[in-house]
């Protein structure tokens, strides 16, 4: 599906914030930014991140914290940074989710990575009753995940020109050299409905391993309308600390509360506010591990 860009409104999703000093190292690319995400990866699990719990003990949550979480995550645009300059500004935004079948087309990818985005769309599927799948045909795509080396990302606007789509912007310009960014994600937003029309998840080739899922795995679902990252956030993905990189049940939670259908595109907090609440008291009624 082609979306003029003149019809949307465009938002870009950063990933996992590296609390590391990196901005020195933007020359890096191949074996050297590959040895780097690795070093990267080692040291957030020594301190303990990096986790895969579904249900950790460490982090319990109740009605009022899902709650409070989703308003966070769901119902404010995710604030961007690049040195001293704000590109866009933390503030309250309506539900913007997807209404019409997600096709994926991948470029650059493994076999791994088609393995675990099978697995993942399936997952979400479950959870939000969105029709989710791969496809080989990019006329029919509307989500493209596009991962590239340091030669392919020197041409990605080419690449994202030829899908039907303007690459430019700050952070997707900062994106192919800047090594404090290792995957980001693009969305595009009809202004009159609300709901998603394409999306681009751009992943540096030399992330490898659990880096490269959890990449994969946190823009695609933040593509989906959970745009937000907050650092009280927990458990969950939805927090760029990194300690956890996969989907926890309260993730899961986030997800079904967005796609219930009580919801629409367009509400606000103060109008979904008592419909979450609702939902969420239902969701946790009979979780025993909380």
């Amino acid at each position: 599906m082609r979306i003029l860009v003149s019809f949307a409104m465009l938002l870009f999703l950063a990933p996992l914030s590296i609390s590391f000093a990196l901005d020195e190292q933007s020359s890096l690319s191949g074996p050297q930014l590959e040895k780097l995400y690795a070093s990267i990866e080692q040291t957030y699990r020594n301190q303990g991140k990096f986790r895969e719990d579904f249900d950790p003990v460490d982090a319990p949550f109740d009605a009022d914290i899902l709650s409070k979480n989703f308003a966070y995550v769901a119902l404010r645009s995710e604030g961007h940074q690049i040195d001293d300059d704000t590109l866009i500004e933390e503030k309250s935004a309506p539900i913007v989710r997807w209404e019409t079948p997600i096709h994926l087309w991948t470029f650059g990818t493994t076999d791994d990575d088609h393995k675990h985005l099978d697995t993942l769309s399936k997952r979400i599927s479950a959870l939000t009753g969105l029709s989710i799948a791969r496809t080989r045909d990019v006329q029919l795509a509307n989500v493209y995940i596009l991962v590239a080396d340091q030669d392919e990302r020197r041409d990605m606007d080419g690449l994202i020109a030829t899908l039907g789509h303007n690459h430019g912007g700050p952070l997707g310009n900062a994106w192919p050299e800047k090594a404090k960014y290792p995957c980001i994600a693009r969305v595009a937003i009809d202004p009159v409905s609300l709901t998603l029309k394409w999306a681009i998840i751009l992943i540096k080739d030399e992330l490898n391993g659990a880096f490269r899922r959890s990449c994969l795995t946190e823009e695609l679902v933040q593509s989906l309308g959970l745009f937000n990252d907050g650092a009280e956030i927990r458990p969950s993905i939805f927090n760029d600390n990194a300690e956890f990189i996969e989907l926890t049940r309260h993730d899961e939670y986030l997800l079904k509360i967005l796609y219930d259908r009580r919801l629409r595109p367009g509400m606000f907090q103060k109008d979904v506010e008592p419909i979450v609440r609702e939902i969420a008291t239902k969701l946790l009624a009979n979780t025993k591990t909380y």
